[in-house]
């Protein structure tokens, strides 16, 4: 028994070796995100794609955009960060103010807001170094924000302040909600001999002039303004399919009965219209040019657009548009057909009742010029013998 346990101590190395040996190696995020096939679902948030990759400890390297709560103008975005970093600090591209020289090729810019202020805020000492926050403002979207190289805590800090303010565009709370639901996206950036999307990180040209620099960072927050509208987007898709599998469900697990009198005789109000409603709504980012196409401000600057497309490309965004427009379209056509299953049932239901109405308006009649005594009717509900007419 002893050599028996002695024996099997020393095969003990020998299995664990042959173990690992077979173990077959852990392939690296990138690798195994090449090999996923292509998602023609709605993607699900929780699998990161190999940008959201960039967390450090260095916040100077540090890219990060969130989808703010309300919905600020341009003009009193604008105001209340010059309130407090100054006038220099905050520049509004446009048209009508912005970089305007003699080659300018921001013209075709709009809403969108660059802050240059210190990285860890307004109180930071001088000499400490700048961050770059693009701020991307509609009167019909709420408001994205980027920041490069910006201390978390004065993230958050700003954030929050913009968060109490009282903008003239009201929002709901429910979408408040909804918005702030919305994860933030990390990734990473350094410098380089030319800005270009590299694996898993963003370069930037450190050789070009401040103003290139700063165009470039807005040709990739561009790309991330796209792609935090496109995560709401899929946010509002998956309530508005949860909604109409609910009706679905409440549909089928009704009985006819059920189902002929709700909303009617019951006072029962379906959801369906503010469903319907709601999907009707969302088919109107397909009007948002922010969504659907490359800022106009692009199509003339290669380079930059060259820059925007890799992003766009490597989260996916066209796909998931197209991903989101089929979930719509079946989520419309099952809200159609049960909009014809309900009129069905509606005309069946006042069908029933004029026949109804009809026999009973027959059978008074017939009672009425003596045709039915009802009382041998009941003495034979009854199981009695209806009594003689002539003892009576």
């Amino acid at each position: 028994m002893r050599s028996f346990s002695v024996a099997v101590c020393r095969m003990l190395p020998l299995r664990r070796a042959l173990s690992e040996a077979a173990r077959p190696a852990e392939a690296s995020p990138l690798r195994h995100a090449s090999v996923l096939p292509r998602r023609m679902l709605l993607p699900r948030k929780k699998l990161k794609s190999p940008l959201r990759h960039g967390e450090s400890n260095d916040y100077s390297h540090r890219i990060c955009a969130h989808m703010m709560g309300h919905v600020h103008t341009t003009e009193e975005l604008a105001a209340s960060l010059r309130s407090q970093f100054g006038a220099g600090a905050v520049t509004v591209f446009g048209s009508s103010h912005g970089y305007m020289d003699e080659m300018d090729d921001t013209r075709e810019i709009e809403d969108v807001i660059h802050l240059n202020a210190p990285a860890s805020g307004a109180n930071a000492r001088h000499g400490s170094p700048t961050t770059s926050v693009f701020f991307f403002s509609s009167e019909a979207a709420p408001c994205v924000s980027v920041w490069w190289g910006a201390d978390p805590a004065f993230e958050q800090s700003m954030l929050s302040h913009l968060l109490a303010q009282r903008p003239r565009i009201k929002s709901s709370k429910e979408e408040l909600a909804q918005r702030l639901a919305v994860p933030k996206v990390t990734l990473k950036w350094h410098g380089g001999s030319h800005s270009e999307l590299s694996g898993d990180e963003v370069l930037i040209d450190m050789t070009a002039s401040p103003r290139a620099r700063v165009l470039d960072q807005l040709a990739f927050s561009a790309a991330l303004h796209r792609h935090m509208k496109v995560l709401l987007l899929e946010d509002e898709v998956e309530h508005i399919l949860s909604s109409v599998k609910q009706i679905v469900r409440e549909g089928l697990g009704a009985s006819f009965i059920s189902r002929l009198l709700r909303g009617r005789l019951l006072g029962h109000t379906n959801s369906g219209v503010s469903t319907m409603q709601r999907l009707l709504l969302a088919r109107e980012f397909n009007f948002d040019s922010d969504v659907m196409s490359t800022p106009d401000w692009l199509w003339e600057q290669p380079e930059r657009e060259a820059m925007y497309d890799a992003v766009v490309a490597e989260y996916e965004i066209v796909d998931r548009i197209e991903a989101i427009n089929q979930q719509l379209d079946y989520a419309q056509a099952t809200m159609q057909s049960l909009k014809e299953d309900k009129q069905f049932q509606h005309s069946t239901f006042l069908e029933y009742t004029i026949v109804f109405l009809i026999a009973f308006e027959v059978a008074v009649e017939m009672h009425a010029a003596g045709w039915i005594d009802w009382r041998l009717w009941w003495y034979r509900l009854a199981g009695k013998s209806a009594p003689d007419e002539s003892s009576s």
